[in-house]
């Protein structure tokens, strides 16, 4: 069995201060809770994702 690594993929996002609703690219209204990430894509799509696994999985690069 081979083994891969993904490949680095840079991704805009921000930590949420307040409970808040994404819309995703299945066009659902997701509810986003505060201390969570919500991610913006390479083809622009939303996603929220968890602070813990955001944080392990992520690194910051650029802050602006």
């Amino acid at each position: 069995m081979a083994k891969y690594r993904k490949l680095p993929v840079l991704v805009d996002a921000y930590k949420t201060e307040v409970d808040i609703k994404v819309t995703t690219v299945e066009g659902n209204h997701v509810l986003c809770p505060a201390g969570c990430y919500v991610v913006t894509d390479m083809k622009g799509f939303q996603y929220p994702c968890d602070a813990e696994i955001f944080e392990s999985i992520h690194e910051l690069v650029q802050d602006v």
